[in-house]
């Protein structure tokens, strides 16, 4: 009784459990009914870097399937290649019989291992190094670098143990506060390596786009709070002293004494953006006044500019006037004739008037001289009558 009882518990169970063929058949069914995203063609344009994930890829999707026809494969093939590559088969007409001598004559001139191995070292060595500092530049250098070398890898070449050579050229295609910042985190590491190149080059690249989000959001923010809280706009002290350099001219070193910040560039005197020699102001001071702004403001001589003096300037232009070494600004050649031809009337007239009396005097004239420097001295000559 006990046994017929187990029996038939057991005949119930069996029952409302589901077969395994059953379930697979429904699970094949709910597969092959799901809709996969539509897989591009792999496009060929005569690269020979590119040849080899090409072939891969097409052999896979197209060439090695066996429900397509030999037509719908050419059609494929024709439609995949670009530039150079379709051009070679422009003319090609879509009938069955041409898919295999069209694959094999594509085989035959781009699938060449001594060729591919020369292209893809070629191009790692032509390959434009970095124009500057930035996040995309390096990430170029990167996966540039890393497509070629597995490429490489894939011709069977020895590229494990071809370290100093490809991380030199690697190198050389960084910029240099790049390359500073490698030689620094490497200073301790005996030995460049490909691979410790580009883990750094990959770090970088992290802390670069970090640096940019965070600058731009920074920016963001402040035109924001900006935009919300305008200001209105104060007259700076430049702007102040200028005014007042247009209504009184003669005040200008009296409005540079007041300005209460100097800018590290811009005009001595008045303080705009131009040099001294272009200033207004400067050219109707005297030239005395004009010698004290140059002393003052610890100025060359020779050039006007700021940070050496005159025995130093590298500027090949003298003087003007008198072809010395400094400024025509700065030069007194004018005042010293002046002088010397006042000094030289006077010295004429009294010695008419000596001459009167029956007295000889010689003859002399006020004259400038210059030194072995070339800066003019006053001296008093001699007249033979």
């Amino acid at each position: 009784m006990v046994k017929g009882f187990l029996l038939d518990k057991q005949t119930r169970v069996e029952s409302t459990r589901p077969s395994a063929n059953s379930t697979m058949q429904h699970t094949f069914t709910s597969s092959s009914q799901m809709r996969l995203p539509k897989i591009e063609l792999p496009a060929f344009s005569g690269d020979h870097t590119q040849w080899i994930s090409f072939k891969d890829r097409f052999t896979a999707m197209v060439h090695d399937v066996s429900d397509l026809s030999d037509t719908v494969k050419l059609q494929y093939l024709l439609a995949s290649l670009k530039g150079e590559a379709a051009t070679l088969f422009e003319h090609v007409q879509l009938i069955e019989g041409n898919y295999a001598s069209t694959w094999d004559a594509l085989l035959k001139r781009f699938d060449d291992t001594k060729t591919l191995k020369r292209e893809y070292f070629k191009a790692l060595v032509d390959l434009d190094g970095m124009t500057g500092p930035t996040p995309e530049e390096l990430t170029r250098i990167v996966n540039e670098s890393r497509r070629l070398v597995r490429g490489m890898g894939r011709l069977k070449e020895p590229v494990a143990s071809w370290n100093t050579p490809l991380s030199s050229l690697v190198r050389y295609k960084l910029d240099v506060e790049t390359l500073m910042a490698y030689e620094l985190a490497t200073s301790d590491v005996q030995e460049d390596t490909f691979e410790t190149l580009m883990e750094f080059c990959e770090r970088r690249i992290k802390i670069l786009t970090n640096s940019v989000v965070n600058k731009a959001n920074r920016i963001e923010t402040r035109q924001a709070i900006e935009s919300r809280n305008p200001r209105k706009e104060q007259a700076s002290p430049r702007k102040t002293c200028m005014q007042t350099q247009r209504q009184y001219p003669t005040s200008t070193l009296a409005c540079a004494a007041q300005t209460p910040r100097r800018p590290p560039r811009g005009c001595e005197v008045c303080h705009a953006d131009h040099t001294l020699t272009k200033c207004p102001s400067f050219e109707k001071m005297t030239t005395q006044d004009r010698q004290r702004v140059v002393k003052e403001e610890a100025l060359c001589f020779n050039c006007l500019g700021k940070g050496h003096q005159a025995r130093f300037c590298r500027v090949g232009r003298s003087c003007g006037r008198c072809r010395g070494r400094h400024h025509t600004l700065v030069c007194t050649q004018d005042t010293k004739v002046a002088q010397a031809r006042n000094e030289g009337n006077i010295t004429a007239t009294t010695q008419v008037e000596v001459a009167k009396q029956g007295l000889v005097w010689l003859s002399t004239a006020q004259v400038l001289v210059c030194n072995e420097d070339g800066v003019e001295l006053p001296a008093r000559a001699l007249l033979d009558q």
